[in-house]
């Protein structure tokens, strides 16, 4: 599996689709759920890289470039947690949980999504289209974004393969991952483009000030994630992750179903 010192020979969506399929692949073996987020965001590389050959994008040479900026941000906290290396916080408390068998499925992909989305996905838009470049970019950061908004049907889908009790819940509460979970995706995202507009701007220790903020954050969102308030979402949690599947390398084939591409 490459590591931190390939990162700066990933400049296509190729690259970074090809590690991500190396990481999916390693989890499978190693019986990790840290391939649950990655089989997942895999998908929308995978969609992400057809809208570009497609030319669905106002400037598809720009797309694909701020695609590998975003998907090397994860690539990079993976390799360094992977290494025994300190990643950002927000990555640090997404990849933790991995370790136990403490949260269900859906609290793994929602913290994966929480650090990469109102986190990284600000960053990389700022570094695609910096200072004044930014404002033309904004359509096609709205198109990136209804892939990206196309993950809660797809959570929501996968979740009632992998536990059929979820399906029952999502019906009667609605919305159970933002009920759950306080992750709201539409939040995220508007958020996201709220970063990029502070971000544009920023060099140097300036910047990197303005980074630790957005860091920190991301990282107290999740902590709500991992450990939402109230004993009835934490009742309906555990009997959740009761009634899912018990084979990790089962649960990451399913997240891995290539069913966001056809959206």
């Amino acid at each position: 599996m490459k590591g931190l010192s390939d990162l700066a020979g990933m400049t296509r969506i190729d690259d970074v689709i090809e590690a991500m399929n190396e990481i999916v692949q390693w989890a499978k073996d190693n019986n990790s759920r840290l391939g649950y987020f990655a089989a997942l965001y895999l998908g929308v590389t995978e969609r992400i890289k057809e809208g570009v050959l497609r030319g669905e994008f106002e400037d598809n040479e720009r797309m694909e470039k701020m695609d590998v900026i975003f998907a090397k941000r994860y690539l990079e906290a993976f390799y360094q947690y992977q290494a025994g290396k300190k990643a950002s916080e927000c990555w640090e408390a997404a990849f933790r949980p991995a370790e136990e068998h403490g949260l269900i499925v859906l609290q793994h992909l929602l913290l994966g999504m929480n650090a990469h989305i109102t986190f990284d996905l600000g960053v990389a838009a700022a570094e695609a289209a910096p200072g004044d470049l930014l404002p033309s970019f904004k359509n096609d950061f709205d198109k990136i974004n209804d892939v990206l908004a196309s993950l809660v049907d797809k959570v929501d889908s996968e979740m009632g393969r992998i536990t059929p009790i979820f399906r029952w819940v999502d019906a009667f509460l609605g919305n159970a991952n933002e009920r759950f979970t306080g992750f709201s995706m539409t939040i995220a995202r508007t958020q996201a483009w709220k970063k990029a507009e502070r971000l544009a701007f920023e060099e140097g220790e300036s910047k990197q000030k303005v980074l630790e903020v957005f860091d920190e954050e991301s990282a107290r969102q999740a902590k709500l994630v991992s450990d939402p308030p109230g004993r009835i979402t934490k009742l309906i949690l555990a009997i959740i992750g009761l009634t899912e599947k018990s084979s990790i390398k089962g649960i990451i084939e399913i997240l891995r179903d290539d069913d966001l591409k056809k959206a």
